[in-house]
């Protein structure tokens, strides 16, 4: 749980650097699928 959070954070950063509204949804979903505990 805690290793799938954190690289979702750094990966958060990178996309809200690049693209806050279009990447962010993008990336949230990515992280549901990949780490279902973050529901």
């Amino acid at each position: 749980m805690i290793q799938c959070q954190y690289a979702s954070l750094i990966f958060y950063r990178r996309i809200i650097q690049n693209n806050w509204n279009r990447s962010f949804y993008a990336v949230r979903l990515r992280h549901l699928l990949t780490c279902n505990d973050f529901i």
